[in-house]
């Protein structure tokens, strides 16, 4: 299968992960919900935990979204429901790779 490699997948969404906490904190996010962020970042990514769980343990870290959620609200619906069904597609596409070609993924 030509799919990318699940730790390309997971080395991305640490990077982009860390590139959401720059901007959650200049994005003016209360204190609390920035706490608790960064903190499930940290225990995410520190934890001596299998790699490619690694994404699965900082999803949890939702105040990370605020910034993003804000530009995505100035957008017209067409353009959202367009980028639903982009990740929506992207998600499918993953998680078929993972049960199909993947001997450890369930």
């Amino acid at each position: 299968s030509a799919a990318v490699p699940p730790y390309v997948v997971a080395t991305a969404t640490v990077l982009v992960t860390l590139g959401l906490v720059v901007l959650m904190l200049a994005g003016r996010v209360p204190a609390r919900e920035a706490t608790f962020a960064v903190l499930a970042v940290v225990m995410g990514l520190g934890g001596v935990n299998y790699v490619y769980s690694k994404p699965r343990f900082i999803g949890v870290a939702l105040p990370l979204f605020v910034v993003p959620a804000r530009w995505l609200a100035r957008l017209p619906w067409p353009v959202l429901v367009l980028l639903g069904l982009v990740a929506l597609g992207l998600s499918v596409r993953w998680s078929v790779y993972l049960l199909a070609d993947r001997k450890y993924a369930v």
